[in-house]
């Protein structure tokens, strides 16, 4: 039988991957938020399980089959100039996606402590 000690680090690794991709597309979001015409956008978790994505018109880039992706969205463009970014919902969208993330790190360390400690045979 084999133990793979590190297949539970798997879904946290996923999830801070994800949560760093996610942090570069709003960091793009703010720095172009006097920019017209630039159009907001962000990530959106795939969940497993859900629905597969097809392309239904000629212009549509198509989705990876695994259900892995995270496509990036655009948003709605409400200003006059064209530009997507809200800045006060954009710098809310960066705190938020931070916070997940820092929770994400917390989450590890204390996977990787019981690790050290399962290791080590209760530190003794």
């Amino acid at each position: 039988m084999k133990l793979d000690m590190f297949r539970e680090l798997a879904p946290t690794q996923s999830m801070l991957d994800f949560h760093a991709k996610r942090q570069s597309v709003l960091a793009a979001n703010l720095a172009n938020a006097e920019t017209p015409g630039y159009v907001s956008h962000d990530l959106v978790k795939a969940e497993p399980g859900s629905a597969t994505l097809e392309t239904t018109s000629a212009g549509h880039i198509a989705a990876s089959g695994d259900g892995s992706s995270t496509p990036v969205i655009e948003l709605e463009t409400p200003r006059v100039d064209g530009n997507g970014v809200q800045l006060e919902q954009a710098m809310a969208a960066v705190t938020a996606n931070r916070l997940r993330y820092e929770a994400g790190i917390e989450v590890a360390r204390r996977q990787v402590a019981l690790l050290r400690y399962a290791a080590t045979d209760g530190g003794s």
